[in-house]
């Protein structure tokens, strides 16, 4: 057996057997996860594995939701969820005492299975997996006074502070962690997509065999900002750099290391706050305005790294 795939059932079947309902959902989804991470993150897949509640059935969303009781304060990201899933990684805050109080709340995933094929629940699983496994290394950044928190989640953090009795949040590189998750999730549905389904047993074939495989390399979700960064993913130099930091939480670096090649400061964080800005104006000569601002700023990005790449490659040769 392909020795991924088996580390894949062997991670499943320390809290599942194959009479569970999503039996194959989970296998399927940490053979993702295990191709992405699995080389020098192996621990924190299983971590997400043994410790994550799964919410995953035939109800609408905000149904499903309703079956467990959430801090709004803490799941704040809750009220902006789609209609096929979203999670929460398990970092909250409480306000104690005129203080801010960091809490590990539970791991969950929700995930609607109504009017959803098994390529959407799969692709919304992997996802909202991907945003877990990415936010456990270095997520929580605590003040000693206890007026301010910054919590993490891959490139994208929120600044909380207390000030006078009123609590300030606010967010970064939102958009651009939500295409980079989309990316990264295409690239392990394509790594499902080309298993050998002889190797399965039948069990997770059944889930398998209802996948559209013609439909697997398809990005799905944040249609518009896809649209706008996928040249940029598309760059080596720079999937490598993230991919290199964006699990233990060094943004600085993927930061250094884009400002290096552009020879512009700040470009990196100039792309992120655009990106963010475009959701949330209504102009849209604004909006034209931003976007072409981002595809200068990519473009620039990959014209240095692409003859930086060929410098080096003169160098070493």
């Amino acid at each position: 057996m392909d020795e991924v795939l088996n580390l894949a059932y062997e991670i499943v079947n320390k809290r599942f057997n194959k009479n569970d309902e999503h039996y194959g959902l989970y296998v399927l989804g940490c053979y993702g996860l295990l191709t992405k991470f699995g080389d020098e993150y192996l621990s924190l897949i299983e971590k997400f594995f043994s410790e994550c509640e799964f919410y995953i059935d035939d109800m609408p969303l905000e149904k499903l939701k309703s079956l467990v009781n959430l801090n709004l304060l803490a799941d704040d990201d809750i009220e902006n969820a789609t209609k096929v899933g979203v999670s929460c990684n398990g970092h909250g805050l409480a306000i104690e005492d005129n203080k801010l109080k960091y809490e590990k709340i539970p791991i969950r995933v929700f995930c609607s299975t109504t009017d959803s094929s098994n390529n959407d629940i799969l692709n919304c699983f992997i996802h909202e997996a991907s945003h877990i496994v990415k936010s456990f290394v270095n997520a929580v950044i605590e003040d000693e006074d206890k007026k301010k928190l910054i919590i993490r989640c891959g490139c994208s953090f929120e600044e909380i502070s207390l000030e006078d009795d009123y609590l300030y949040r606010e967010s970064h590189n939102l958009i651009l962690d939500e295409v980079i998750n989309v990316f990264q999730t295409t690239d392990m549905m394509i790594k499902i997509r080309d298993l050998d389904a002889a190797l399965l047993d039948d069990t997770v074939l059944k889930f398998y065999n209802k996948l559209n495989l013609a439909t697997m390399d398809e990005h799905f979700g944040y249609d518009f900002f896809v649209l706008l960064t996928e040249k940029l993913w598309e760059n080596e130099y720079f999937k490598n750099s993230v991919e290199n930091n964006i699990v233990i939480g060094n943004i600085g670096k993927i930061n250094e290391e884009f400002d290096q090649v552009t020879n512009m400061p700040n470009s990196f964080s100039a792309m992120a706050d655009c990106l963010d800005c475009i959701g949330c104006i209504d102009d849209e000569n604004e909006q034209v305005e931003l976007s072409d601002l981002i595809y200068s700023i990519i473009e620039l990005y990959n014209v240095e790294s692409y003859d930086s790449n060929k410098i080096n490659k003169k160098i070493k040769s």
